[in-house]
């Protein structure tokens, strides 16, 4: 099933399954997926630059301190939400639900619930490369065309034999 970039923002911001977060969040954060982990900001204002409707600073906080002042709820402030993990100057900003888009577009490393490494990404040896002139068989072809090759192979080297000073 295809969800739209609006009905996954519609369902994120709905919060079907609360996720547990990964790291502390600022207090003052909106609750749900999207979160900036306490003590973490520096304050560098590049969030708020592409969100924000979305991002805010902390009130009544000891220093400056960015926080998800809402959660996306359309398509326009899902890809603002998106865009503030290429902003940030930080990786204090987080994802703590499941949506495997999400996460592949935010990358791993800020997502409280990606698969591990092992899972993402399984390696797999590049395939053997196996020069033959004709498919394996045991047909008189293949035996006819094994010998002539042989045969051309040692003329070959003969010749060469014989043109040695």
């Amino acid at each position: 099933m295809h969800i739209c970039k609006w009905q996954r923002a519609k369902r994120i911001s709905r919060g079907f399954m609360v996720m547990a977060r990964r790291v502390p969040a600022h207090p003052q954060s909106a609750p749900g997926d999207f979160y900036v982990e306490n003590d973490q900001c520096m304050a560098c204002g590049a969030p708020h630059a592409v969100a924000p409707d979305l991002i805010g600073w902390a009130v009544n906080s000891e220093y400056e301190h960015c926080i998800w002042k809402k959660q996306p709820r359309t398509g326009a402030e899902l890809e603002q939400s998106l865009a503030v993990f290429e902003a940030a100057c930080l990786g204090c900003h987080r994802y703590a639900g499941t949506d495997s888009s999400i996460m592949e577009t935010i990358g791993a490393e800020y997502c409280d619930h990606a698969p591990p490494p092992s899972a993402r990404s399984e390696y797999r040896p590049p395939p053997e490369l196996r020069l033959t002139l004709i498919q394996e068989s045991d047909g008189i072809l293949r035996r006819v065309l094994a010998a002539l090759l042989s045969t051309a192979i040692c003329a070959f080297l003969i010749w060469l034999l014989a043109m040695r000073p």
